[in-house]
């Protein structure tokens, strides 16, 4: 049995979610069901935001944080030489002494 979804709580959460994946998360259907169900209101004059095809929101500043921490990995296995260097093409780079998990 499907579960029905008043239109405007369908139009609430579209509205106010980032993609069309967190907005079929939050309502409990499927992405594709999602996307046809807005594309039908947009066709009969409901004016809902559109969503970048295959866009997923970005957390900028963490992802350049990861990019500099990469970087700074790759310099200090250049200075510290080829043993390092094979360590870092291996997998996530921890510095001597602070081994975990999946190591």
């Amino acid at each position: 049995m499907t579960k029905r979804i008043d239109p405007k709580k369908f139009i609430q959460v579209w509205q106010t979610s980032s993609c069309t994946a967190e907005a079929a998360q939050r309502l409990s259907m499927k992405k594709t069901a999602v996307a046809s169900r807005a594309a039908q209101y947009r066709r009969k004059g409901i004016p809902l935001k559109k969503y970048d095809r295959g866009s997923r929101p970005m957390d900028i500043p963490t992802l350049a944080d990861y990019a500099r921490s990469l970087e700074e990995q790759n310099n200090a296995a250049e200075t510290r030489g080829p043993e390092l260097q094979e360590r870092v093409r291996q997998g996530p780079f921890r510095p001597e002494g602070q081994e975990g998990e999946g190591s």
